[in-house]
């Protein structure tokens, strides 16, 4: 019985290479160009027989030239061979089984990796017949914009714009509202143990009519892009926080975080300046514990509220700390009232919630100093 099929599929085979032949030579068919994915994706590498011809009882083979062992799909006798291929590929190569009677040999392999980029090789044995696939393969993420700190010289905000998870190696671009490149410093490039970079570029700018800024990352190999904007008011620009006492005392001290049982706030003691963030986000409090008063002009706070929504307090010229007392930042809509010395309502912010993430930082012409 079994001879007997295999004579049939002889048969068959040579009937249908026969037919093929007297027709006009058969053409397996691949991309013209390099297709692309992207780590994670599903793709399907294309590849088709010309005329169209029923290859369901056909040897049918993927394979990358470059692996041991290069078997990347082995299908004969209408059956995938797992115990032929490579074992970065299990699980995740399949053909469409019901387009094999149209001569169609397509490959889909899913969840797609970086080291899967490489040249693939469609086979038919039987036809003598094959043709080459290449696959680029690339991975991206979405960059981040941090204010660096004040250029005291030129007035200018420093922007950092940091990505991490890029392959192949990207490029950084700064443009203004109107699409203008901007002069930065040199891209850092870093490759990590996992074949991604991580990009870094730094610039200043200057005040301008909308203040408007992006960081674009880019690869043009696998045509992928993303941008991070930003938009920094013209208080931005005035003149640096220049309260040098300030700015070493927060520099210099020791940092601890702790939890009041009495009001479960946030505290941070930062030198001789104490932070407390009210977990019910009523307010932010800055005490001063030294015997000195300490000017907050020019100075900028800011807060980040689960790494999603950042808000930026300029101190205007009448705004310090004197010895021993407190000033309180308010958010909007908290309906308190300070009963301490000293008191500011942050319009942008509303109140937050005890299980939300705060960051917060005083900026000054130094850089951005971490205050909780």
């Amino acid at each position: 019985m079994q001879s007997s099929m295999t004579s049939e599929l002889t048969s068959l085979t040579v009937l249908v290479f026969l037919t093929l032949t007297c027709s006009g030579e058969p053409q397996l068919i691949g991309p013209t160009q390099p297709m692309v994915a992207t780590r994670g994706d599903d793709i399907t590498l294309p590849c088709h027989l010309a005329p169209a011809t029923d290859l369901s009882d056909f040897t049918l083979e993927w394979a990358r030239p470059d692996l041991d062992p290069r078997f990347v799909l082995v299908r004969r006798s209408g059956q995938e061979l797992e115990g032929k291929q490579h074992q970065s590929f299990e699980g995740r190569t399949s053909l469409f089984t019901d387009e094999l009677k149209n001569g169609n040999v397509s490959l889909k392999l899913s969840n797609v990796k970086i080291p899967d980029g490489g040249t693939y090789r469609c086979f038919i044995p039987e036809l003598q017949k094959d043709a080459l696939v290449q696959l680029v393969v690339g991975a991206v993420s979405s960059p981040d914009i941090i204010i660096a700190g004040l250029d005291g010289s030129s007035r200018g905000v420093m922007l950092d714009c940091k990505s991490a998870g890029w392959y192949p190696e990207p490029e950084v671009l700064w443009l203004d509202a109107e699409g203008n490149l901007l002069s930065a410093g040199p891209t850092e490039s870093v490759r990590g143990p996992d074949d991604l970079y991580t990009v870094s570029s730094r610039v200043t700018v200057e005040k301008r009519h909308s203040n408007s800024f992006t960081c674009r990352v880019q690869q043009n190999n696998i045509n992928q892009t993303r941008e991070v904007h930003i938009h920094l008011p013209d208080e931005f620009f005035v003149s640096p926080c220049s309260s040098a006492a300030l700015i070493a005392g927060l520099s210099l001290g020791q940092r601890q975080t702790t939890s009041s049982s009495s009001s479960a706030n946030q505290s941070s003691a930062t030198g001789h300046i104490t932070v407390e963030v009210d977990q019910w986000g009523r307010y932010i409090r800055l005490m001063n514990t030294s015997k000195q008063e300490e000017q907050l002009r020019g100075c900028r706070l800011k807060l980040q509220v689960n790494n999603t929504e950042t808000f930026m307090y300029t101190f205007k010229e009448t705004n310090t700390i004197k010895a021993g007392k407190k000033i309180t930042m308010w958010s909007s809509g908290s309906g308190s009232n300070d009963p301490h010395i000293g008191h500011l309502v942050w319009t942008e912010v509303k109140p937050w919630r005890p299980e939300d993430q705060l960051q917060l930082s005083l900026i000054t012409q130094t850089g951005e100093i971490k205050l909780l």
